[in-house]
């Protein structure tokens, strides 16, 4: 007999045998399970849809509960992953759940869809309303770039995070706890777009846990308009790249953008990575990326939603990896 159900802590080895199954090439399923929806607290993990059938998961559509600016008002929404059947039960009833619970939930974004997401977001008559483009920019001294024709250095090397990156006459300082993070007055840096909110509570869960990867940095003297960014270390085609997970500032100010990119740029140098990966969804920081030497992977991650208030108007919308489950998966 098939049933669903909201996920609660009781169902975590049922969850990571689901994963292993579904998604046989993702590495460490626990860790990437406990760092999301386990971390999460039991009211928002009910948010994710679980199907069993005779006491197994056989289905499932994950969520994370957040906030977003949309315009000038704030609302409360759900970002939406890992919505799969496995094969031997989608003749079943499972299909015909995960629609329902689609349908009950107006308020679901996705990015990076897979694509059983893009025919559930066409089936509910979403809309498209952005690219998450990647941008590469090669670190030409490196010696890792030779991976990418043969992999001659080995990638297995962790980053010593200097405490302070100087451009110019401008200082970014690694914080060394989310009490130290400097938030935005409104939790927002910018208004008339689709963005999604930090603090400090998400910024801890997010980047401040034991064994954390990330590098957080804020710029010297913005008190009230704060600038920030987050990076750690990801391997891509066999070389050693500079991630820059989130990063914040005001729209208004592109220099602070460049910035952000000539911080990471240096961070790269000095930790001798092939390059910086980067993520855009604003058509005019992909012009800044461009400009600065920055190569594009294809048209981008899809970021799609049937939201009433985020569909009634095109709103540029303000996405990096850290707000979905995306940056999860970058290895």
């Amino acid at each position: 007999m098939i049933s669903s159900k909201g996920l609660s802590a009781e169902d975590r080895d049922a969850l990571i045998a689901f994963v292993k199954k579904a998604y046989p090439d993702r590495p460490n399923p626990e860790e990437y399970l406990d760092r999301t929806v386990f971390s999460l607290t039991p009211e928002a993990r009910q948010h994710s849809l679980l199907i069993y059938s005779d006491g197994r998961i056989i289905g499932a559509n994950m969520g994370l509960p957040a906030s977003a600016i949309i315009g000038e008002e704030e609302y409360r929404i759900l970002w939406s992953y890992d919505t799969l059947v496995l094969p031997d039960y989608r003749n079943s009833d499972a299909g015909t759940i995960i629609g329902a619970f689609w349908y009950q939930h107006r308020d679901i974004f996705g990015a990076g869809l897979s694509e059983i997401s893009v025919k559930m977001q066409k089936v509910m008559k979403s809309k498209f309303i952005a690219y998450a483009s990647a941008f590469v920019k090669p670190n030409i001294r490196s010696k890792y770039l030779l991976n990418f024709i043969r992999p001659v250095f080995s990638t297995d090397f962790a980053i010593e995070f200097p405490a302070v990156i100087e451009v110019g006459k401008n200082r970014f300082r690694r914080i060394e706890s989310a009490d130290a993070f400097t938030e935005h007055p409104d939790n927002y840096w910018n208004k008339g777009i689709i963005e999604f909110k930090r603090d400090r509570r998400f910024i801890a869960w997010r980047f401040f846990y034991k064994n954390s990867p990330y590098a957080l940095y804020q710029l010297d003297g913005n008190k009230y308009r704060p600038v920030y960014f987050a990076a750690r270390k990801t391997v891509w085609h066999n070389i050693p790249l500079i991630y820059i997970a989130d990063y914040r500032f005001d729209l208004t100010d592109t220099e602070d953008f460049t910035l952000i990119l000539k911080s990471a740029e240096k961070l790269c140098r000095i930790s001798k990575c092939g390059g910086v990966y980067f993520r855009s969804s604003i058509k005019e920081l992909n012009h800044i990326l461009k400009q600065r030497g920055y190569i594009q992977k294809g048209k981008g991650a899809q970021i799609a939603t049937r939201f009433k208030p985020a569909v009634k108007q095109d709103y540029p919308v303000f996405f990096t990896p850290a707000d979905s489950d995306m940056d999860f998966k970058q290895d």
